[in-house]
């Protein structure tokens, strides 16, 4: 069997059988092998429908403590660049924490500066906050990339 087909056969399996913690850990652990850092997210996305507000927070948490600690044992600056870039939005748009997003999003563009959906994504929350040089300086580096 290939990945995608092990794959599909765990989320199957799990769509069947949403209380199967067995099978979401192996379907959570072939994501995060796979790098589809996304699909972790949506996922979790899936999983907090119908939770109440505090047992969605908390699945978030969990989701990105999981993102946190994979990041440990990558290698590659762009990897890395784009987990980053994943756990930024899971703080911007889930966690709704615009500082600690930042501070992801600025990291995914230390590790790789051409992660251009990043520095759009710091941009946005340093315009939400006024933060005006800051903002300019991302969009200059942009235009850079784009030249």
């Amino acid at each position: 069997m290939n990945m995608t087909q092990e794959l599909d056969r765990l989320r199957n399996q799990f769509a069947s059988n949403p209380e199967d913690l067995n099978t979401l850990s192996q379907l959570e652990s072939y994501l995060l092998e796979l790098g589809d850092w996304r699909g972790l997210s949506v996922l979790t996305a899936e999983r907090a429908r119908g939770l109440d507000p505090k047992q969605a927070v908390e699945l978030w948490w969990e989701t990105l403590n999981k993102l946190e600690q994979h990041a440990e044992h990558l290698e590659s600056p762009e990897a890395i660049s784009r987990l980053a870039l994943t756990t930024g939005q899971i703080c911007e748009h889930e966690l709704e924490i615009p500082e600690d997003a930042l501070s992801r999003y600025i990291y995914a563009c230390e590790k790789d500066p051409n992660n251009l959906e990043a520095l759009a994504a710091a941009r946005k929350i340093y315009l939400a906050h006024e933060a005006w040089d800051a903002a300019l300086e991302i969009l200059r580096h942009e235009l850079l990339q784009h030249s």
